[in-house]
């Protein structure tokens, strides 16, 4: 077992003891066990799942980076969202709504819908997947 700590700037998440860890970089899935090699990754706006006594738990990550370390990972993200707290009804109606907007950008020229959007594609992403 190791611990899953997710971390945002509003909130330091409770942590997970876990014994599998599905993450979602921008290179592909990564899976850590107990035992992993040290390593940081960039993640992207998806799903992540963590197994804890033989049952998953679902969340809905927007883009940042993980780190897994000899106790276990740390994830820091802008957005998380445990699955179970997610309204499909609600995102998908936030969704359809946003594509249908103007795009404003950021100081940085990120365009801030292709923000918004990326995370409400990564909450139905996560309720996809926890279905399977």
């Amino acid at each position: 077992m190791f611990t899953v700590q997710i971390i945002t700037p509003e909130r330091l998440l409770a942590p997970i003891q876990g014994e599998h860890v599905t993450l979602c970089t921008v290179d592909g899935e990564i899976g850590v066990r107990t035992g992993h090699l040290p390593v940081v990754g960039s993640l992207k706006p998806s799903f992540a799942m963590v197994r804890s006594g033989g049952k998953d738990q679902f969340w809905a990550f927007s883009e940042g980076t993980a780190q897994v370390t000899a106790t276990g990972v740390n994830v820091f993200v802008e957005r998380a969202a445990a699955v179970t707290d997610i309204n499909v009804a609600e995102v998908e109606a936030k969704l359809t709504k946003l594509q249908a907007t103007a795009a404003p950008t950021d100081a940085t020229g990120k365009r801030l819908r292709d923000l918004d959007m990326s995370w409400l594609q990564a909450q139905l992403a996560a309720v996809v997947r926890s279905k399977r």
